[in-house]
């Protein structure tokens, strides 16, 4: 760790996930994908079970998940969408080639 408070980490870090594209700089796949959600201004339509966390959303557990959520199939569809069309990867796009690593050879 630096020097620095983690209050102003913490704004720098929200400063630096505000740019584009949406997601960048999040610490994880979850974190990414509710930057995407906060964007479109749908972050508090996403599903959640009783205990608050996110729903799983697997096709064939669709109809199991809408019971447990208490939505019907048709609406659970409309958010698993909004989910499937968000951007794992949203920086990839600028460079679509696959990282090459160097690794050091003892000759």
């Amino acid at each position: 760790m630096g020097p620095w408070p983690i209050g102003e980490v913490e704004r720098a870090l929200k400063l630096v996930q505000a740019f584009d594209p949406t997601g960048v700089a999040a610490r994880d796949l979850q974190e990414c994908l509710l930057l995407q959600i906060r964007h479109l201004g749908l972050e508090n339509t996403r599903p959640k079970d009783r205990d608050g966390s996110s729903a799983p959303a697997a096709d064939h557990q669709v109809p199991e998940i809408a019971r447990k959520l208490g939505m019907t199939i048709d609406d659970l569809k409309e958010h698993i969408e909004i989910i499937r069309n968000l951007d794992p990867k949203p920086g990839s796009r600028f460079n679509p080639t696959q990282s090459q690593y160097v690794i050091p050879t003892s000759t």
